[in-house]
């Protein structure tokens, strides 16, 4: 069944009055006998129809220029269709001609299904304008093609080759016209005998025509029988109204619309062109044949199928109001009109039935009130017209609008005068809400206004927020908001849903300090110093002195009861004044006043100058300079330094009572508060300059003096003491008191000259003052004679000697482990430590023991080792002396353990000194007690000779054999093994996987290019390759193999180990138990990235 009905477009819907069979667009083969089957209460009941379909006039093949041949036989194509078959008839007219002649199928013309034969083109008169005019007097429709028929001249010889005469054309006699006349006489009586006795006919011959709007109509007025003997005349009335005569003719365009009558051969013709509904009415053909009248009338009703006028097709409605689906349709007969609606989300179509909810009325559907948003969804507005057998509809989306509602109020705001300030309102509703701002409290106050446009205002719709810029007094005032939900017709802007609220806005005159006016005070004095603030009350105004942090209380100082606040206001200004009476030098100073309110902060600086006269009161007593003649006299400075207000007027200097003046000995500089003397000692002066030089300053309040004392400065004395604090196979500490004597400036340092009794062999070494004295690289087992002499600004004093021996050579210091107590990792540790003293030989490698214990529980920062709780000391000999980092690996989870790190030199191991740490736990798995297999080294440089301790400290075998890198986790079992890759084989992995595409690429560039892909960024970044320097290379190989100058040389040594502290270290996370290289960190680095 679904399938005949998609086949065929015949749609069955049912309705609340019954089913309805609904032909989309009907085709031929949809016409046939169709029958309704009904079954009322159990009885059935059948009602049958005959569809017939009509097909209005359709010219298939018609060109609209053709050709036919002189003396030949012609045939004008005109190819018709439809249903009823249409009637084909033909008129002509010359061109140069307005007659139009209508054809008649005989023996000169014979009308042709598909044409109009011409049996013979005798003339070339014959050529013109055709028209092919089809019509169905049934449906009276009628329509016609003009075709343009040009004809063609076979050629004839104008001048032949030959002679040749030509045929005289002979006449009728004169008795030939006489005989055809008496012929035709006597044949036309009988056929007037039976005009006389015709009467008009109309085609189509029907009482009522009924038509639908603008669609073409043509009907015949006619005489069947009549001959051209007969005195014939027609003509139409529309009521008793003549319709003059209109005919359509070459010169007579047609308009889209109108009445049109044009004479056929067989009668007179009333055409319709669009018909219109004002052209229903009674029409009547009047004829006279040969003077009798006959009439014939028939009434033309127009059918207007469904047309929807004005049917938006997406309308609103509003929730808890009465709402209204707007569908205005018109037709004739008049439509009938029904409605079904359905949800957005649901396939189910309802249908609507007019009662107290929904309301059919003409132009629309209304709802009484819209009580949901269920509501929502698509209306189907459907016209329908049972006499025409047409339906038609329209679908309506519908949209409940909800009303807006207050999610955030407009509320009070204030702002601060000159800024901007920002309101807001927000609302809820559907569709979302635009908003709007007014100045004023609602429409129907005078001072209610638009601010949009406003050029200080922005004012964001969709947001609610309004933004008031560089706002003004003239802005405080009331402020209202509106809610807007457009309903979408802008023809009813009334209608749109809208809240409103209003708040007020506060312009702040922020804090201003209009007026803090400068003071100058003689001291003693009493001093008022004012600060005048403008602004909106309550209002906080404070002195501070500027370099006091503390402000100034009111009304009086605990501290200080001659500084006093008072507070006052007056119209818009408050102040403060505060007073300060007797005035001290300490007075004087920048006073700031501070001003707050609730729309801003303001500061501003004010100067009190207290008049004084000269004090010296910062210079210190006695006040004692120093100078001595040198070998390239110089200056030095005696320097006074003033308090006074104002600047002193007058500097003098005086000796012994006596004014200075410039000269060589003397040059004297003053510069406002100070003033210095430049005295130069000379072989000339060196007996009367030094002694006592007095300055003198004063202003107009006074004046005050200072004295200095310029006395000789001396070498030092030699040291009082000097003690050998310790000594080393290849250092001596020395403790040296200052001499008792300093020679007037102090001791700077000491100058020391140390050496064997063998000539030439001394050397120098200087410290300064509170520097460690140790004097270094002295030969193991030596005895040196030292003189130590004291240095000042003058130079060295007198020495004082001590003689003091080496110790023999020994094994290494302990050495310091620096790393921390605490490992970041659960399965490694990085030990650093310090360089120890070598005991006068230079340190060969380092040992690193380690083992595990357990600690006592609540043993705080300095751990308690369980007794009998040790494990087995396991080693690790780092055979290269200047690095100091490595990294211990596959160690047990959350434990403890000791280490120690010996330093070996020739004369063996130096004494152990342990260091404890823990390891973390093991985020993935406990620990399970399993011993962990031995520590396994890898190191970062290739063929690097390294020993492995095995578990028992007895025996330690040496390798010398590269070992890789990424061998990490490889030899793990037990305790430490963890379930699928660890991160560093995931890494490894993937470097992997790195380095095979590179060689790929690498390869592939070079059968193609004939050069590598590192090849080739060398040679385009980096120009001709750099060759290696060969003296690096020896002197790494010498440090390697421990020869060279690297092994008799201890500074070098010290030196080189010193430099390798301050190179990074290698990140431990690439190694087990790694020999760093050169890139290590220093141990304090590694200290503090493990804390952290």
């Amino acid at each position: 069944m679904q399938a005949f009905l998609q086949r065929t477009g015949i749609y069955i819907s049912r309705e609340p009055s019954g089913l309805l069979l609904q032909f989309k667009k009907v085709r031929m083969e949809d016409a046939g006998l169709y029958t309704c089957k009904g079954t009322i209460n159990g009885a059935t009941s059948t009602k049958s129809f005959t569809l017939e379909i009509n097909e209005n006039v359709k010219f298939v093949d018609v060109p609209s220029s053709q050709r036919i041949v002189l003396n030949r036989e012609g045939f004008i194509k005109c190819v018709v269709t439809g249903s009823p078959s249409p009637r084909v008839t033909w008129d002509f007219q010359q061109k140069d001609s307005n007659t139009i002649v209508g054809i008649t199928s005989g023996s000169k013309y014979q009308f042709e299904e598909g044409g109009l034969r011409i049996t013979n083109v005798t003339s070339v008169n014959e050529e013109g304008f055709y028209n092919c005019k089809a019509s169905q007097p049934e449906l009276a429709v009628l329509d016609s093609r003009r075709i343009s028929v040009e004809v063609i001249v076979p050629p004839v010889w104008k001048t032949k080759p030959k002679y040749t005469e030509g045929v005289l054309m002979q006449e009728y006699g004169p008795d030939f016209g006489k005989t055809v006349t008496t012929v035709l006489e006597a044949l036309l009586i009988p056929v007037v005998e039976v005009l006389q006795q015709s009467s008009v006919a109309l085609l189509p011959d029907s009482p009522v025509i009924k038509k639908n709007l603008d669609s073409n109509i043509v009907v015949t007025c006619e005489a069947p029988g009549v001959t051209s003997q007969d005195q014939v005349d027609f003509q139409w009335y529309l009521g008793s109204d003549i319709i003059p005569e209109r005919e359509i003719t070459s010169t007579v365009i047609p308009l889209e619309t109108g009445i049109y009558i044009s004479r056929e051969p067989s009668g007179l013709l009333l055409q319709f062109k669009k018909v219109r509904m004002e052209d229903a009415g009674l029409y009547t053909c009047k004829g006279t044949i040969n003077g009798a009248t006959s009439t014939k009338s028939f009434t033309l009703e127009i059918n207007e199928n469904v047309k929807f006028v004005d049917v938006p097709s997406s309308q609103r409605i509003v929730l808890n109001r009465e709402g209204f689906i707007k569908c205005v349709v018109t037709g004739s007969p008049s439509p009938r009109v029904t409605w079904d609606f359905q949800q957005k989300d649901s396939n189910t179509i309802v249908g609507i039935t007019s009662g107290s909810k929904y309301q059919f009325e003409e132009g629309g559907l209304r709802i009484t009130n819209v009580t949901s948003v269920n509501e929502e969804g698509f209306y189907n507005c459907k016209a329908s017209q049972p006499e025409l057998a047409v339906l038609d509809s329209r679908r309506i989306s519908v949209e409940v609008i909800v009303p807006p509602v207050w999610k955030t109020k407009p509320k009070y705001t204030e702002g601060v005068l000159m800024q901007e300030v920002k309101m807001f309102c927000n609302a809820t509703g559907k569709p979302k809400p635009s908003y709007t701002w007014y100045k004023g409290s609602s429409r129907d106050s005078t001072d209610f206004r638009d601010i949009s446009q406003e050029s200080r205002i922005s004012m964001y719709r969709e947001s609610g927020e309004l933004v008031i810029r560089n706002i003004q007094r003239l802005d405080e005032g009331p402020y209202t908001c509106e809610a807007v939900v457009d309903l979408g017709d802008p023809a009813t802007p009334d209608d749109d849903v809208l809240v409103s609220g209003t708040a007020n806005l506060k312009v702040v005159i922020p804090a201003m300090i209009e007026r803090l006016e400068n003071k100058t005070v003689k001291k003693g004095d009493t001093v008022d110093l004012f600060c005048s603030v403008i602004g909106d009350r309550p209002m906080d105004i404070s002195f501070h002195k500027v370099g006091n942090a503390a402000p100034y209380v009111y009304p009086t100082q605990a501290s200080d009861s001659r500084i006093t606040l008072e507070k006052s206001e007056s119209g818009e200004y408050t102040s403060l004044k505060m007073t300060i009476t007797a005035t001290k030098e300490d007075d004087r100073g920048n006073y700031t006043c501070f001003a707050n309110n609730t729309g801003g902060f303001d500061r501003r600086n004010g100067t009190i100058i207290v008049h004084y006269k000269p004090t010296f009161v910062k210079m210190k007593v006695p006040d004692v300079k120093y100078h001595w003649l040198a070998s390239q006299p110089f200056k030095r400075n005696l320097t006074c330094i003033v308090e006074a207000e104002p600047l002193p007027g007058s500097w003098i200097w005086f000796r012994n009572n006596l004014p200075i003046t410039p000269n060589e000995t003397y040059e004297i500089h003053n510069m406002g508060l100070v003033s210095n003397l430049s005295v130069t000692v000379l072989s000339s002066n060196k007996y009367w300059v030094f002694g006592d030089y007095r300055c003198n300053a004063s202003n107009d309040y006074g004046r005050d003096s200072h004295e200095i004392r310029l006395n000789e400065a001396t070498v030092p004395g030699p040291p009082a003491s000097i003690d050998v604090l310790g000594s080393t196979p290849t250092t001596v500490q020395l403790s040296v008191s200052t001499p008792l004597n300093q020679g007037g400036p102090p001791v700077s340092g000491y100058f020391i000259v140390f050496g064997t009794s063998d000539a030439g062999d001394e050397k120098t070494s200087n410290f300064n003052l509170g520097d460690e004295i140790v004097i270094r690289d002295l030969r193991p087992d030596t005895a040196y004679n030292i003189r130590v002499m004291a240095v000042n600004e003058v130079g060295q004093g007198d020495p004082k000697e001590i003689e003091s021996r080496t110790l023999e050579v020994s094994v290494p210091e302990p050495v310091s482990i620096t790393s921390p107590k605490n490992s970041p990792d659960s399965d490694k540790y990085t030990v650093a430590w310090d360089r120890p003293q070598n005991g006068g030989s230079v340190i060969e490698s380092y040992t690193i023991k380690y083992r595990t214990v357990e600690m006592e529980e609540g043993a705080g920062d300095v751990p308690n080792v369980k007794p009998d709780s040790e494990g087995e000391w396991k080693t690790v000999e780092v055979l290269r002396p200047e690095r100091r980092v490595m990294t211990l690996t596959q160690l047990n989870p959350d434990s403890w353990y000791e280490v120690q790190v010996l330093a070996n030199n020739n004369k063996g191991a130096s004494e152990g000194q342990s260091a404890f740490f823990k390891t973390m736990k093991d985020p993935y798995q406990p620990t399970d007690g399993t011993e962990q297999p031995n520590t396994t080294l890898s190191y970062a440089a290739e063929n690097t000779t390294l020993s492995l301790g095995n578990q028992s400290t007895g025996s330690t075998p040496s390798y010398t054999t590269p070992i890789p890198i990424g061998t990490k986790g490889a030899a793990k079992t037990g305790a430490s093994k963890k379930e699928g890759l660890s991160t560093g084989a995931i890494i490894g992995i993937v470097i992997a996987i790195f380095f095979v595409l590179l060689i790929i690429l690498d390869v592939s560039c070079y059968f193609i290019n004939n050069c590598g892909v590192l090849m080739c960024m060398c040679t385009q970044l980096c120009g001709k390759k750099t060759p290696a320097d060969p003296a690096k290379h020896k002197k790494a190989a010498d440090v390697e193999k421990g020869t060279g100058d690297e092994k008799q040389n201890l500074k070098d040594d010290m030196e080189t180990a010193d430099q390798e502290d301050k190179k990074p270290d290698a990140s431990p996370e690439e190694v087990e138990l790694k020999e760093e290289t050169p890139n290590e960190k220093p141990a304090e680095k590694i200290d503090e990235e493990s804390k952290a």
